[in-house]
């Protein structure tokens, strides 16, 4: 649900940013449009550019599923590929001196 809501978020954010500045140059003209176009399209694609990159194309890179085996903890994103593990043979135990 909080991932529709997202996406829903990204398609009104472009919408009012980016395609209504345009449909308003196509239809009243570039010399009516050019103050607001100047102001939405820098706004519209600095928040619109770096939330597509975070939510869609590094997705991949989110760990969703935990598995811990005999080699040790591994986490996996939803295509169930590694992102990051923890080895048993990388972990060291340090024994303090009294």
């Amino acid at each position: 649900m909080l991932q529709t809501l997202v996406y829903g978020m990204l398609l009104l954010g472009f919408a009012f940013l980016i395609a209504l500045p345009a449909y308003g140059i196509y239809k009243r003209g570039i010399e009516v449009m050019l103050f607001p176009a100047l102001i939405c399209f820098p706004v519209g694609l600095g928040i619109l550019i770096p939330t597509v990159k975070e939510y869609i194309l590094k997705r991949n890179l989110i760990a969703s599923t935990i598995i811990v085996d005999e080699t040790g903890i591994l986490y996996c994103n939803s295509k169930r590929e590694v992102v990051h593990q923890i080895l048993y043979s990388d972990l060291v135990f340090f024994r303090q001196r009294v």
